[in-house]
């Protein structure tokens, strides 16, 4: 009879997502790792921090050659307004702090710890004193935890970026539309207390009326124990997502639970939606209840170049080479390792580099998959613009990037809208690299803005 009762409370707190996405491409899901339990890495003989910021502004080092550190303990302070800090993920010795190139191939001071194998935790953690929203932002920043579906961006300033509108709707982000990745889904189903607790703890401190947990429907076990877990609780419920990539992304999960619009260049705020991911929300409720701040995450390494799929719990700054020598190595000449989905990856060039914070997931692909076509003329077939999920106008847009008319693309086009999902790039029949030119023309933009702000200081 209880059995029969709580599937009956589940289903009641269970719904479809209201509107279906626009445009989006359906790729193989490749979902195979969402069974497979996480594992803890052994720790690992050193681990590479990369300090990077939201702004140039950045944070300071607090740390220096030779210092001992405990887990938990910041190496690296913001003293800006919009970034956080970073804490280690190991005991032992500082070995160095020096400019070094990260595993997103950018340069950034890098901390390096040789471990001692104790793991001894810092010994002023502690549970933060939290009374108002003030203070649960504070410690949501004091935390170190970011937007851990991959974007980065910090959770405590998606907390307080609107405080003139009225934000009523939370979504919890655990969509995971990208083939291949399963942290969040094991996330969901290892971690939901957690999960649900940092919901309500964003619901309670930030007045928020009611929580939607988006998921595609392609996560059937999470789907049913979080709405087992959820109960009778009638501010939060789950709320089964279409398979359609770029779900995740902020507009297409707003519009998809609650078919709010929000406008090219606005924020969710502006539709009185905070969204934030699964993973993140659970990381936050651990530090409130502990005091231990975000110094591991949870990584599905996956692809055919690996023997089978694995999700691995793994210390901030562990070398991608650490990771591959306990998955048992690539399989396969030419075979290479891409940090995040075939979407919206990046090769990894460098397998000594430390994975950061917003690292979810390392996929093996073969030598044979990551060949294709050469590019050729487009062929004005339309497809780019019927699987665009913003709406744009892709091949216009290239065509103005390759005769390096930047602005223009931004100005007539809303280049600057692009959410870089590649859902252009996979349909494209004469194999346009239309998404990697829309990444480089928004990055002549922002050189061109910075080089105009910098001589305005002079």
């Amino acid at each position: 009879m209880a059995k029969n009762n709580t599937s009956a409370t589940w289903s009641k707190r269970l719904s479809k997502a209201v509107r279906r996405p626009i445009g989006g491409v359906h790729p193989d899901d490749q979902k195979a790792a969402q069974a497979v339990a996480t594992e803890t890495l052994p720790v690992p003989p050193l681990v590479k921090l990369a300090v990077t910021s939201v702004t140039p502004a950045g944070c300071q080092l607090l740390v220096k050659p030779g210092d001992q550190v405990a887990v938990g303990q910041p190496v690296a302070s913001p003293v800006d307004r919009m970034s956080v800090p970073l804490h280690a993920s190991v005991s032992g010795q500082v070995l160095s702090a020096d400019e070094a190139v990260n595993i997103n191939g950018q340069s950034c001071p890098v901390v390096v710890i040789a471990s001692d194998g104790r793991q001894t935790p810092w010994e002023q953690l502690a549970p933060p004193q939290v009374t108002d929203f003030d203070s649960f932002r504070q410690a949501v920043r004091a935390s170190g935890v970011l937007g851990l579906g991959g974007a980065g961006f910090p959770a405590f300033f998606k907390l307080g970026s609107a405080p003139d509108q009225r934000i009523d709707l939370l979504v919890a982000n655990g969509s995971e539309c990208e083939p291949y990745s399963a942290s969040d889904a094991r996330e969901m189903l290892e971690n939901g207390a957690e999960l649900l607790a940092g919901i309500r703890a964003v619901l309670d401190y930030g007045q928020i009326d009611r929580a939607i947990i988006g998921i595609e429907g392609n996560k059937p076990e999470a789907i049913r124990h979080l709405s087992e877990l959820i109960g009778d609780d009638e501010r939060i419920c789950v709320r089964v997502l279409p398979r359609r990539y770029p779900q995740g992304g902020e507009k297409q999960l707003v519009y998809a639970v609650s078919g709010r619009k929000i406008a090219g260049g606005a924020l969710p705020s502006a539709v009185g939606a905070l969204v934030m991911n699964v993973s993140s929300l659970a990381a936050i409720a651990v530090y409130l209840k502990t005091g231990q701040p975000l110094t591991q995450r949870r990584i599905t390494v996956t692809g055919p170049a690996f023997d089978r799929p694995r999700n691995l719990m793994v210390p901030v700054g562990t070398p991608v080479s650490q990771i591959l020598t306990y998955a048992g190595g690539l399989n396969g000449a030419g075979s290479c390792l891409i940090q995040g989905g075939p979407m919206m990856g990046r090769l990894i060039e460098d397998y000594e580099a430390g994975i950061m914070k917003t690292t979810n997931l390392l996929l093996g692909l073969t030598a044979a998959q990551t060949k294709k076509p050469a590019e050729q003329a487009c062929i004005r077939c339309g497809l780019c613009a019927e699987v665009c999920p913003m709406r744009l106008q892709p091949s216009e847009m290239n065509q103005l990037v390759l005769l390096g008319r930047y602005q223009e693309a931004a100005e007539r086009y809303y280049m600057k809208d692009c959410i870089e999902c590649g859902c252009c790039s996979f349909v494209c029949p004469a194999y346009r690299l239309l998404t990697q030119s829309f990444v480089y023309g928004k990055q002549q933009l922002r050189s061109a803005q910075q080089q105009t702000q910098g001589g305005q200081t002079k």
